[in-house]
């Protein structure tokens, strides 16, 4: 047996089952023995353990194949994931869960969680994320450097991605960082920086995670970094580089023949176009745009096309995309619909019709977008310089 883990296999095995330590040392040892059994402070007899194990129904297996073959499968899907192949991360992780009884009765108990950790972060299954979360939190401390890494890396991509606790998201980042490194690291670290409003810290880490993916020849995640540092720009609203970033990140992308990705840039690119008045680029931009439907950190290409409505003065465009989402729910009640509705209604005069309680609610659907909000806001602005309300803008450039 491989006595360092029998204390983490139990409380994991304990935990998952719903059973306390009361309960499964009953007739066995006291529950003070078994706490120290389960932190490692003291190494029971093999006897003892048997009976532990008998009680969960751990049927123990260490031996050295399957170790080897289980430890090769979990960096292989580590590896595919660290690399953005998602479909072959997903076969491989499929293979996976048909051994877990397995691997929750083995040594590798920690490293099939934290595989599972990985899996569901901040996608539609979540509920699947919330076990390993809990099992693996009770063992942190039992965790080598790597294993506390990546805990810490997907923990705190899950809150970034579903909840806007940008602190909490980093403070687990930067204790990642104390048990190691890696470009996934820094590149969340840089993205947790932006929504912070925190620029050249931002642009700091993204440089050191593209360095990393240099290194490792991670080619779709230097596409992902070039649009991150596309998108820092924007951000400080310096668009005319971070063009030259988007076209790198598409470059790539054409290379590879990646279409979810490109279809990300060029929708990013779309509002960059805008941002600077290419009403015509952008809109070459959003034909390109085949990103799936109804995903956070995006607008529907609908949306856009609405806006570059706005832009044109195009009435004929606005009408027939107006036509178009009154037969969609998910569109019809968005606010960018309704403010286009308004401003067709009163032929885009802005002296007629009173838009900012729309673009306002724009502004606060999209504050987690901070690579476009400057467009929204210069929106409002021009809003209220037309109509005299030179206070109100005022406060609206003061507002971080």
């Amino acid at each position: 047996m491989v006595t360092h883990i029998m204390g983490t296999l139990i409380k994991m095995n304990r935990i998952q089952q719903n059973m306390s330590q009361k309960a499964l040392c009953e007739g066995i040892c006291v529950p003070s023995y078994l706490s120290k059994i389960e932190s490692g402070e003291i190494i029971a007899t093999s006897e003892l353990i048997n009976l532990l194990f008998d009680v969960l129904g751990i049927r123990y297996n260490d031996s050295v194949e399957f170790i080897e073959a289980g430890g090769k499968l979990f960096r292989k899907y580590l590896e595919r994931l660290t690399f953005n192949d998602f479909k072959e991360s997903n076969k491989l992780f499929l293979e996976i869960e048909r051994n877990k009884e397995q691997y929750i009765h083995s040594p590798l108990i920690i490293d099939y969680y934290l595989i599972k950790l990985a899996r569901y972060c901040s996608t539609e299954e979540r509920v699947f994320f919330e076990e390993p979360d809990k099992l693996l939190m009770q063992v942190y401390s039992q965790m080598n450097a790597n294993q506390k890494l990546l805990y810490n890396l997907y923990k705190a991509i899950d809150l970034l991605q579903l909840t806007e606790d940008y602190e909490g998201a980093m403070r687990y980042l930067k204790e990642g960082l104390k048990s190691g490194e890696n470009g996934h690291i820094y590149y969340w670290m840089s993205t947790t920086y932006l929504y912070q409003g925190h620029i050249l810290k931002a642009y700091e880490y993204g440089k050191k995670a593209m360095q990393v993916y240099l290194n490792d020849a991670n080619v779709i995640s230097m596409m992902c970094t070039y649009e991150l540092i596309a998108r820092i720009y924007m951000a400080n609203e310096d668009y005319e580089v971070a063009k030259e970033y988007f076209r790198k990140s598409v470059q790539i992308g054409l290379k590879t023949h990646e279409t979810y990705f490109q279809s990300y840039v060029y929708h990013k690119m779309a509002w960059c176009h805008l941002c600077t008045g290419e009403i015509e680029e952008a809109m070459e931009c959003i034909k390109k745009d085949q990103f799936p439907k109804g995903l956070m950190m995006k607008l529907e290409p609908e949306e856009v096309q609405a806006i570059i409505a706005y832009e044109k003065g195009d009435e004929k465009m606005s009408y027939h995309l107006i036509e178009k989402v009154s037969k969609e729910a998910h569109l019809k009640d968005k606010p960018i619909f309704k403010f286009l509705k308004a401003c067709v209604e009163e032929s885009y005069d802005l002296q007629k019709v009173d838009v900012a309680p729309y673009l306002l609610e724009i502004i606060e659907e999209n504050h987690k977008k901070v690579d476009i909000l400057p467009y929204f806001k210069r929106l409002l602005v021009k809003y209220y310089k037309e109509n005299r309300k030179y206070k109100e803008a005022v406060m609206l450039l003061e507002k971080k």
